[in-house]
């Protein structure tokens, strides 16, 4: 999360605009308006100065190698401001309703994530081993989201898995990583509940999900094998 840009542009935008907001504040209903002109420049100087070291700091944490510029970064940082800008002079009327807006949407998320798991630097989604292939069927032993399966067993000679691949669009940088995944073969029945979460977050235009299988067959016996996310070619690898 630390590494995505968006999490320091959010914070600086906040701050921008608090610092805006202090600059522009009106002394006449001030007992002394001097010290309170002075004090609202006092403010603001320092407001405006967190705001740049959350982007100073963010170039030790943000890979600039990697960095693509986009107008995303420009608009984002736009809407923060203007919005936070507008909740520090309409408190009760915005201010408070967005506060409570952006934790919903933190618990919102956060609460449809818990079925999945980020995909870890090395791109590796599970392991398995082939236990038996006698030609009438194939059974192996299977190991995901850090739990190990006894056995998975088809009739055919091909045992098919089925992962659901999430791409989340890095303005949602409360969310600790950008791609997430989930074994469809052991979805159970969704509840009522989860079906709403679901149907909303489902048709946000902030993320898209697709559907990678892989066959497990023609493999040695009791050989550990890594099933690895090619997120260029777009498919599933089996590396040993």
């Amino acid at each position: 999360m630390i590494s995505n840009l968006y999490t320091w542009i959010f914070p600086a935008a906040v701050f921008a605009a608090a610092g805006i907001f202090n600059l522009g504040s009106s002394v006449r209903r001030k007992r002394d308006p001097k010290r309170a002109r002075s004090n609202k420049l006092i403010w603001f100087s320092i407001n405006i100065s967190i705001a740049f070291c959350f982007i100073a700091a963010s170039a030790f944490f943000v890979n600039w190698s990697e960095f693509v510029w986009s107008v995303k970064y420009l608009y984002f940082s736009l809407i923060v401001f203007i919005l936070f800008y507008l909740s520090f002079i309409f408190r009760y009327v915005i201010g408070l309703p967005l506060v409570f807006i952006l934790a919903l949407i933190v618990l919102f998320f956060n609460t449809y994530l818990q079925e999945w798991r980020p995909v870890n630097p090395d791109r590796v989604l599970g392991s398995y081993r082939i236990l038996s292939n006698n030609g009438e069927g194939v059974a192996a032993e299977l190991s995901v989201f850090n739990s190990v399966s006894p056995f998975i067993k088809e009739d055919s000679s091909d045992i098919v898995l089925i992962f659901e691949i999430m791409e989340i669009d890095r303005s949602l940088f409360f969310i600790d990583s950008m791609r997430y995944y989930r074994l469809k073969n052991s979805m159970t029945k969704l509840n009522w509940k989860e079906k709403i979460i679901n149907y909303i977050v489902e048709r946000t235009f902030l993320l898209s999900k697709e559907d990678y299988s892989v066959k497990l067959s023609d493999k040695v016996l009791f050989f550990q094998y890594s099933m690895v996310l090619d997120i260029y070619q777009k498919k599933i690898i089996i590396e040993n």
